[in-house]
């Protein structure tokens, strides 16, 4: 899966490597006892929401950012989206294996196996292994594989596929795409406050994802690349635009609450206009004035970010079949441990890009 884009900006570059640098992060903290409530998740029918719950819609926000930039054909869409909703299949049935040595086996047979299939270096011969080890994953998962809720990687490849329609629908025009978001957040309203009941039957086999929440996310994304001027005048666009999403969060609030796990209309907006407020930082920061030496240690979870996202399945696996646990240290200790993990498993993206061993 070769990256598609064939222009840059080195702020949306920055700005996927910090995400991907948290999500990571957030991803480790189970490893930390005692962290504090405003770090983690929260519950399903919880009114609010904490850090961790940030970080996958800003991510949605970014790869729908890189998609005009993309400049892909139906053919490269489809090829993408396919390969995350296998992934994403894949890899959401493994959570639902069995506890055991066998466990992280199948771990990093799976994820191997999408290396071997997707790898930039892929050949005919690494493809047929590839596919033959899904299918042993296949044979030897116990019962029927089902998609379960995708997973985070089938999530994203149900959204950027649909973003990106809509955005090829609309030729990129931005009026269009400002129609099109407010329908996906109609969409979301509407299935949150009950109007969409009586049609939950055809929902069953046909659904827009998360009814229209997590595309939004998407064509908010394209609506600042879109928007993108380098001036002054569209760094104080997105702060406006980044007040305006998180205002219309609260205001949406009394409808399903702030829940991630939802997809409340309310946690897509407030989560919209953060992510809007951190782009413009970092616009201001390293496109306007052009410091960005501070991201150089992040920057392969930019360029390499699905390969960044699959390393910690075999750093996990690895811990799983050795048994090494974690010390026990002070809480902002193991947070800090947590933090140098990310860290360290970008740069072993890094070394992996540098081989082109990356999808």
């Amino acid at each position: 899966m070769e990256d598609q884009k064939k222009n840059r900006l080195l702020s949306i570059d920055i700005f996927r490597a910090l995400t991907m640098f948290f999500m990571i992060f957030v991803n480790d903290l189970f490893t930390v006892k005692n962290v504090p409530k405003w770090m983690l998740h929260t519950e399903m029918h919880e009114d609010g929401m904490g850090f961790s719950d940030v970080i996958f819609p800003i991510f949605l926000l970014i790869v729908g950012m890189s998609i005009p930039f993309a400049k892909a054909d139906w053919k490269g869409i489809g090829m993408r989206t396919f390969a995350l909703l296998v992934m994403g299949v894949f890899l959401v049935n493994y959570e639902y294996f069995p506890s055991g040595p066998g466990k992280p086996l199948m771990s990093i047979l799976a994820v191997t196996s999408f290396f071997l299939i997707w790898s930039v270096k892929s050949t005919v011969l690494t493809r047929v292994l590839g596919v033959a080890g899904l299918i042993l994953f296949v044979y030897l998962y116990p019962g029927s594989m089902k998609t379960h809720w995708w997973g985070i990687l089938g999530l994203i490849g149900w959204s950027y596929l649909i973003a990106a329609g809509l955005y090829k629908f609309c030729k990129g025009n931005l009026k269009a795409l400002y129609v099109v978001a407010f329908l996906l957040l109609c969409l979301s309203v509407a299935d949150h406050s009950g109007a969409l009941d009586s049609i939950k039957p055809f929902r069953v086999h046909f659904w827009v994802v998360e009814s229209g929440a997590l595309p939004f996310l998407c064509v908010l994304g394209i609506i600042a690349s879109v928007s993108y001027k380098k001036s002054l005048s569209y760094f104080y666009t997105l702060i406006a635009l980044g007040v305006l999403w998180m205002v219309l969060g609260f205001v949406l609030r009394p409808i399903g609450g702030i829940s991630k796990i939802l997809a409340t209309p309310s946690w897509v907006c407030i989560c919209g206009g953060i992510g809007y407020l951190v782009y413009a930082v970092l616009f201001y920061v390293v496109d306007l004035k052009g410091k960005e030496g501070w991201a150089k240690l992040l920057m392969p979870a930019g360029a390499a970010t699905l390969t960044c996202y699959l390393i910690p399945y075999y750093w996990y696996s690895l811990r799983s079949l050795t048994g090494w646990r974690s010390p026990e240290v002070n809480t902002w200790i193991g947070i800090i441990l947590s933090l140098g993990l990310a860290l360290f498993l970008i740069q072993v993206t890094g070394l992996l890009k540098r081989i082109r061993l990356r999808l």
